[in-house]
């Protein structure tokens, strides 16, 4: 995996190698799969919803795709460690002051203790019902707060992680802080309470919603903001508001001090991080460099830097002085990937990343090239027959959110030079969704939005024919006789010469394969696979192993196996003779939106919500 990392002082670019063979072991194993055991290479990103610093230690951390965590060294952005174990999307990260421990919570109310030297778990138990929103150590590291979604937050004892202490607060929440000197707790929900740690009881009741808050460093005034877009400043002792904030566009997510309580920073939805000066409750300067709203603002040690993470999935270093941005970590990815192709010479995997595409080398993972110029979503790859060229769709325009995409189109680029040789997609008015080369590459099958499917001969871009109500999948014959196009009455296997029908198979899917020999289609059906006949359209066989429903398919180069991806974070492999299940990879926290065999039947490269992997699946026959 590698970061790329400008930081600070002459903007030193670092380059981090892949961190190589992921082989972690989980508690128990789901139907033959082990938590990221075969998994060769990780490309994944930041997730952007937390955020914790440790000044003691100068580590940063922050969760990523596949159930991880990435330390980082704050002064020059080199990755430290990766942590891997949960089995669930990591919600919340803390760290304790002195550094050694880090807690996290995961969407499934799991909280975690790790050895930040030692990159191991020495607890982990069921903190909440639902997803832990956030994690807190206090001042000392004697106990460490909780909150969950179902809206309750529970102290634990740092000594022996025993509960000490509950809070049922009536709705999600996510925001909590301990005064400097550790006396005091805020819990934001309904309503917002200050709480005597030394007694646990409630010393104020303030306002009736708060999703950011922080302590002033004299724990005389607490900062809090809810659903608005103002910052109130309330004094502790008698809840009494001082002074109210106002300039973000939209609600604050996250409030920090600096260590002279000198400036009060804020991270809001409207994308930015603004300075105040609390005092008086006026903008020192707003940072706009974040693209997506701002999840977390922190101080450095010293009150010369910010460190904020958004939406956009980057971790930002900014000086406080005069709000320049110093320094940036950002994962391999920008985001989910939805959309993969291997080529048949097996040394490159194709991966859409939003409006770009990224050629990964399949060996390690490492970035080859990446192609630009589409203007919006890339929803489909296909590599020509030969390998030489790469064909793309999208959408001709930037998607508006009241628009929808007014023309589709296809690209074609030189996998050599990385090039783009020719723009395809007049006679498309919508959006092109799937498209598949013929196996001699002869010609070009697309469909779109709007169900209008075309079939281009590529050698001089002319149409053969032209077809409505149709949909995915889009998928030829292996001898290149037949295609077969989604339609509203099932799945139609046509006559690629003059698009004729030549069966409709009773089936509806978004993604399918033939059997190498070309005498079966199978297709994957809401949470089912089904194998089909051709000839007679008999449906031959039912899988039913998938517990939700299935995207991708791909079938073994001598046909002997099947991959499947799915929503409920599985990959399966399957015998393709009688539909038997050999195996479960597991590791993804989302949803597996591509699969895909390499061509010498070693790996599976799979796509997804937590990103790109390759998996070793030659001991799985």
């Amino acid at each position: 995996m590698r970061w790329r990392v400008w930081l600070g002082l002459g903007l030193i670019v670092c380059v981090l190698g892949s961190l190589g063979s992921v082989g972690y072991s989980a508690r128990g194993s789901v139907q033959g799969g082990v938590w990221l055991e075969n998994a060769v290479w990780l490309r994944t990103y930041l997730s952007g919803q937390s955020l914790a610093y440790a000044a003691s230690s100068k580590l940063i951390a922050t969760p990523g795709g596949f159930g991880q965590i990435f330390l980082y060294n704050a002064v020059d952005g080199a990755l430290v460690r990766v942590l891997r174990g949960h089995e669930g999307a990591v919600t919340a990260v803390a760290l304790s002051p002195d550094g050694a421990k880090l807690a996290s919570g995961d969407e499934f109310g799991i909280i975690k203790i790790w050895s930040v030297a030692e990159g191991t778990v020495s607890q982990e138990w069921r903190a909440h019902e639902w997803r832990v929103t956030g994690v807190l150590f206090s001042p000392d590291g004697n106990l460490l707060v909780s909150a969950g979604y179902e809206g309750k937050v529970n102290v634990w004892k740092t000594e022996d992680w025993s509960l000490v202490r509950q809070f049922a607060q009536g709705a999600t929440a996510a925001s909590m802080a301990f005064s400097a000197d550790g006396k005091i707790l805020a819990i934001g929900g309904f309503p917002t309470i200050l709480v005597r740690v030394s007694d646990w009881s409630e010393l104020q009741r303030l306002r009736d919603f708060s999703q950011a808050l922080a302590f002033s460093p004299d724990g005389q005034s607490l900062a809090l903001s809810g659903f608005k877009r103002e910052i109130a400043l309330v004094r502790v002792s008698d809840g009494r508001t001082l002074r109210v904030l106002r300039g973000h566009a939209s609600s604050v997510n996250y409030l920090a001090f600096s260590l002279d309580g000198k400036l009060l920073a804020s991270a809001s939805q409207d994308k930015t991080v603004a300075l105040w000066y609390p005092s008086v409750g006026t903008v020192l300067r707003t940072m706009t460099r974040h693209n997506a709203p701002v999840r977390v603002v922190l101080f450095s040690e010293d009150d010369r830097q910010l460190i904020s993470i958004g939406d956009d999935r980057t971790i930002r270093f900014w000086r406080t002085a005069d709000g320049i941005q110093i320094g940036q970590i950002q994962g391999d990815l920008a985001g989910p990937t939805y959309t993969i192709a291997v080529s048949p010479s097996g040394s490159l995997v194709a991966a859409a990343q939003d409006n770009e595409i990224q050629i990964l080398n399949l060996a390690d993972g490492k970035l080859v090239r990446t192609l630009t110029g589409h203007q919006a979503l890339v929803t489909d790859l296909e590599f020509s027959p030969d390998g030489k060229i790469l064909a793309s769709s999208s959408c001709a325009v930037e998607l508006l959110p009241d628009q929808g995409c007014p023309q589709g189109e296809i690209r074609f680029w030189d996998l050599s030079s990385g090039q783009l040789i020719s723009i395809w997609g007049k006679g498309h008015g919508e959006l092109v969704v799937d498209i598949a080369f013929s196996p001699d590459g002869k010609f070009l099958a697309a469909v779109d939005r709007w169900g209008r499917a075309m079939l281009w001969r590529v050698a001089d871009a002319t149409s053969v024919w032209e077809l409505w109500g149709c949909s995915r999948p889009v998928v030829f014959s292996p001898d290149g006789q037949f295609l077969a196009l989604g339609s509203e009455d099932g799945i139609a296997i046509r006559r690629v010469t003059d698009g004729e029908v030549f069966i409709i198979l009773g089936d509806h899917g978004s993604s399918a394969v033939f059997s190498s020999d070309g005498r079966i289609l199978i297709v994957a059906s809401s949470d089912y696979i089904r194998f089909w006949d051709i000839a007679t359209g008999k449906l031959l066989r039912t899988l039913t192993w998938h517990t939700g429903p299935v995207f991708g398919l791909g079938i073994s180069p001598d046909g002997k196996r099947l991959v499947s991806g799915s929503d409920d974070r599985t990959i399966k492999l399957w015998r393709v003779e009688d539909g038997s299940l050999i195996g479960s990879l597991l590791g993804y926290t989302g949803r597996v939106t591509s699969v895909a065999f390499s061509p010498d039947d070693t790996f599976v490269i799979s796509a997804g919500e937590d990103g790109v992997a390759a998996w070793n699946v030659d001991q799985l026959r």
